[in-house]
């Protein structure tokens, strides 16, 4: 009997003492002497060179850094405001906080259609799609027209170095009859898709707009189209150049590491364009359009093309890379559990980088692709890339095949009825 009451005097003493310690750090408290926030852990937000992580790995200590350098150059900027305190002033609350509103940091700017599925692709192109995909990921570039001798040549300068990087199985989605009908003649056939008048939303610029214009008209809608399907989309502009052999499989390789990551693309800038960007209260051209890859089927990435299409369809005047930073700006982008993954720019430079500054080989690095400026003058962006070895057309026998497939549209229209026939057909 002595033993248990022994016992249940330990019990005692043990919740007093919990008691008072309990009022101690109350009482504490309460004075403001010992405060809680203390005792919790802290948030350090510049852990920008784990994004490194993602990069291909290397031994060369002055590659390493130059690797940390240009990442951490274009994303620190970018990021800066992620995990960041909402102030009084960013929260739309009522002061005396008699109601329950919350402020959303991360949401579209305006109400946004999402469609939860669009009409079935076509079968032949489909079946086009299946054939050129590997491994669940599919190659492909747009290509506006062929009017000009420069853009077929560009067409082909993309395919004929995505073949010399083994990269066989692509398609290329044309907007111009006469292209498709080029690349059929010339053996591509089962790479090239005629885009239908069906994945229009509205009408295209006239034929007298530049195929650059064209395209930025077109681009997303096409690319829309794609993340409805089951396939992943690594999209490069015909100015994105391959280099290096499996690149592909690369890139899928960064997108399937992480589970967060939904998409990949590059940057456009370095931290001093953006810095004037911001100080000029200018935005839309951090994140390049040229090279992006997108995962299969995902409703992230539905809700971020939709808003793209909606943000040019009101501005109508914003390049389809404006739209689609802005729409980004609207994301979550935060660097360990955002949907984005920026590629560096020594394995993915800009044509700055790489013609200009050297970035890549005075750094010892073999990059991936380069992205060509296509605002260069035809001429000069075709004697650059001569210059680096990267031309690689032969420009006679694509021009004895525009000449065969000039002949055979002159024949096919002839008949004037069956010109107002298609043409009407275009228009609608």
């Amino acid at each position: 009997m002595q033993q248990q009451r022994s016992g249940m005097n330990g019990y005692y003493k043990l919740a007093i003492l919990c008691t008072v310690t309990t009022l101690f750090i109350v009482f504490t408290y309460k004075l403001g002497i010992v405060n809680v926030q203390t005792l919790m852990p802290t948030t350090d937000n510049s852990a920008i060179t784990n994004f490194i992580t993602s990069m291909p790995l290397t031994t060369d200590t002055d590659t390493s850094q130059a690797l940390i350098d240009t990442t951490a150059d274009t994303a620190d900027l970018r990021f800066n405001t992620v995990n960041t305190t909402i102030t009084e002033e960013e929260c739309n609350c009522d002061v005396d906080g008699s109601t329950a509103a919350k402020f959303i940091r991360y949401g579209e700017n305006t109400p946004l259609f999402v469609p939860e599925s669009l009409p079935p692709m076509e079968q032949d192109i489909l079946d086009k799609v299946n054939t050129n995909k590997v491994d669940g990921t599919l190659l492909m570039t747009i290509a506006a027209r062929s009017e000009s001798d420069n853009d077929r040549y560009d067409v082909y300068n993309w395919i004929r170095l995505s073949e010399a990087a083994k990269e066989d199985k692509f398609l290329v989605f044309v907007l111009d009859e006469a292209l498709y009908l080029h690349m059929v003649v010339s053996g591509y056939e089962d790479r090239a898709v005629l885009v239908p008048s069906q994945w229009y939303i509205h009408s295209l610029p006239s034929s007298s707009a530049s195929s650059l214009v064209r395209l930025e008209k077109v681009k997303s809608w096409i690319l829309q189209r794609m993340m409805y399907t089951d396939v992943n989309v690594l999209y490069l502009d015909v100015h994105a150049l391959l280099l290096r052999q499996r690149t592909r499989e690369y890139m899928q390789t960064l997108i399937d590491i992480r589970g967060d990551t939904k998409m990949i693309a590059t940057v456009a800038i370095d931290k001093q364009q953006q810095q004037q960007q911001q100080q000029q209260q200018q935005h839309g051209n951090f994140l390049s359009t040229d090279v992006m890859l997108f995962k299969r089927n995902v409703k992230s990435l539905k809700r971020l093309i939709a808003n793209v299409i909606q943000i040019l369809n009101h501005r109508p005047h914003l390049t389809e890379q404006q739209a689609f930073n802005e729409a980004l700006e609207q994301q979550d982008l935060h660097l360990k559990t955002g949907m984005l993954l920026l590629l560096d720019r020594l394995h993915f430079p800009t044509g700055e980088d790489y013609f200009e500054k050297n970035l890549s080989e005075s750094n010892g690095v073999q990059p991936y692709i380069v992205q060509a400026d296509p605002k260069i003058a035809d001429d000069a962006q075709r004697d650059l890339l001569k210059k680096h070895n990267l031309w690689k057309v032969d420009e006679g026998s694509i021009d004895g095949v525009t000449r065969q497939v000039h002949d055979m549209l002159k024949r096919k229209y002839s008949n004037p009825e069956d010109k107002q026939i298609t043409s009407t057909k275009n228009d609608s």
